[in-house]
């Protein structure tokens, strides 16, 4: 009998920007940067655990959390690098993700990628196509239990 696969589309998340970047910058030095850059309040959370079918294992990625109540807007600010497999396999040229979750709207997104393209520290900034990420429901599943923990 034929192998039935379930098959996710970035559909599943309308509400959901992803915007990769490529630096050297440490992590924790990003964050702050962000912070006066852009105003935001993003804060270390413990890092976040996914799970990989592939290897039937759990990898864990550093990320930095900010909820915008005023704009019910989410911001997350992960890595993409482990020792052992970058998060997104198919963006692995990106150093950290920005995952926004609600409507920025499009000058919103513009400003906050101008204000990261215009640091000399920053490399690339670039829009992630959701449909291009494999495993996008598998870490979105991740991070919203994680998040939850949070709260």
């Amino acid at each position: 009998m034929a192998k039935k696969k379930l098959i996710r589309t970035p559909d599943s998340y309308p509400d959901l920007n992803i915007t990769g970047l490529s630096t050297q910058i440490k992590d924790y030095r990003l964050a702050f940067l962000m912070n006066t850059l852009l105003g935001f309040k993003l804060k270390k959370l413990d890092d976040l655990p996914v799970f990989f079918t592939r290897f039937n294992a759990v990898l864990y990625y550093p990320i930095f959390s900010f909820h915008d109540l005023e704009q019910r807007l989410y911001y997350c600010l992960i890595g993409n690098n482990n020792t052992q497999q970058p998060m997104i396999q198919s963006l692995k040229h990106a150093d950290y993700f920005i995952f926004i979750k609600g409507y920025p709207g499009q000058t919103r997104m513009e400003e906050i990628h101008s204000h990261l393209k215009a640091h000399s520290e920053i490399q690339l900034v670039f829009n992630a196509e959701k449909g291009k990420i494999k495993n996008l429901e598998d870490i979105m599943t991740d991070l919203e239990m994680h998040l939850a923990n949070f709260g």
